[in-house]
């Protein structure tokens, strides 16, 4: 996107707030190909979201039910 000028904060929580409206607002610098392109990355960004929320729930789960989990979450820092 910087190849077309539009710059995005960096950082996940920027990104995610930035990206939609900047490619909404910023349409007419973009080629059709390339709008195709950013919003397929925009996708697979979220899809990758869901993915890894839903592998956190997974092991926070497991974290909090196996044995041996449980004890090494007494030690600090170390998490699910």
């Amino acid at each position: 996107m910087n190849e077309y000028g539009i710059v995005i904060p960096k950082g996940v929580a920027k990104f995610r707030q930035a990206v939609v409206e900047k490619l909404e607002s910023e349409q007419a610098k973009l080629t059709p190909l390339s709008q195709e392109m950013f919003w397929k990355l925009m996708e697979e960004f979220v899809a990758l979201e869901k993915q890894l929320a839903y592998d956190q729930e997974k092991l926070e789960a497991l974290a909090t039910t196996h044995p041996e989990c449980q004890r090494l979450l007494t030690i600090p820092g170390v998490g699910p």
